[in-house]
């Protein structure tokens, strides 16, 4: 290689850049192969045992991890107690425990996989002193409840103009017969 003196500044390498070229290329080269085989393999045009290897260990890592959070999930169902025999009856519970100030009670109110979201957001709407208004719009839903379909109910708010403001979803926790408010 040449090299050109910068007045002590170092050397200046002239065909290096060939080099870099070449290396650039060679792995380009070597991804775009190993993604077409994996698409290909993918597919069914070619067979590759060692990528289906790969493949189905993923695949069945996945469905590992789905099956245990659906039986989690199953399991907590099970246990959550908490909501009362009637959508309106849980909407009681929950206000409540708003106006008595325990977000963490109301939060457990909530479907199970909502709870540790909603008791968060809910002990910000106590920082905030948003939860008297959060109160109110529950209360006047509670005139306007309405059967969705069998195990899930809806309570709404409307302004002045008839116009739907807010909706609460509630579903009938199939374990527990206990009615857990899905969102507000």
């Amino acid at each position: 290689m040449e090299t050109k003196n910068n007045g002590g500044m170092g050397g200046e390498v002239k065909n290096g850049g060939r080099a870099i070229k070449t290396v650039a290329a060679f792995v380009i080269i070597i991804f775009t192969g190993t993604t077409v085989l994996f698409f290909l393999n993918g597919l069914g045009k070619i067979n590759l045992p060692v990528l289906d290897s790969f493949t189905q260990t993923a695949q069945e890592k996945q469905q590992a991890q789905t099956v245990k959070y659906f039986s989690d999930l199953q399991e907590k169902n099970k246990n959550d107690t908490y909501g009362g025999d009637t959508p309106e009856q849980t909407m009681q519970m929950f206000i409540a425990a708003l106006k008595a100030g325990d977000t963490d009670l109301a939060a457990k109110y909530f479907v199970v996989e909502k709870q540790e979201e909603m008791t968060q957001q809910l002990a910000t709407g106590r920082q905030k002193d948003t939860l008297k208004l959060l109160i109110s719009d529950v209360e006047r839903s509670l005139k306007n409840g309405k059967e969705l379909f069998a195990g899930s109910y809806q309570f709404e708010t409307f302004d002045e103009n008839k116009v739907a403001e807010f909706s609460f979803d509630l579903s009938l926790n199939k374990f527990t017969n206990k009615w857990k408010i899905e969102s507000l």
